[in-house]
């Protein structure tokens, strides 16, 4: 047992961290272009990427939010030059998605991003013990609880 004073100073290690990808999170990157680009709209370009011809329903799927944002994000990159929208001849009704040649540079860059900073420690987490992985999923499990006791104080 690692006691109740390891154990608090080890939840604050955690919502430090948390807080400190929040933070990661909310703050435009370059990815080594001259765009800086929220999460959302990299992510966007990501999927349109990997999805040449992708409707709007489909990246709202992949993205887990409204068709209504997934629209007006994509509107955005359309006027940065980075979407293109076109329809087929056979269905003047559904809007499909590509990339630009920007866009395309900044799907790219987005992949060597992940090539560099993910990569590595997405090896070192593969190599984890059973034993660790499983400790670090009871941590997380013991977080996601901590997390709905205090929402749930409103």
């Amino acid at each position: 047992m690692i006691g109740e004073e390891k154990a608090l100073k080890l939840i604050e290690q955690v919502l430090w961290m948390t807080d400190e990808y929040a933070d990661l999170a909310g703050r435009p990157k370059s990815y080594g272009t001259p765009h800086r680009f929220h999460r959302l709209d990299i992510h966007l370009i990501h999927s349109i990427g990997k999805n040449h011809g992708i409707n709007i329903t489909e990246l709202s799927r992949l993205h887990r939010i409204s068709k209504s944002a997934v629209s007006q994000a994509v509107r955005k990159l359309e006027k940065r030059g980075l979407v293109r929208r076109y329809q087929l001849p056979e269905n003047r009704k559904e809007m499909l998605f590509d990339l630009t040649e920007e866009g395309q540079k900044a799907f790219t860059a987005h992949e060597r991003f992940h090539q560099t900073f993910e990569v590595p420690y997405l090896k070192e987490l593969a190599a984890f013990s059973t034993a660790e992985a499983a400790a670090v999923e009871k941590l997380l499990d013991l977080l996601r609880r901590r997390a709905e006791a205090v929402r749930a104080l409103g």
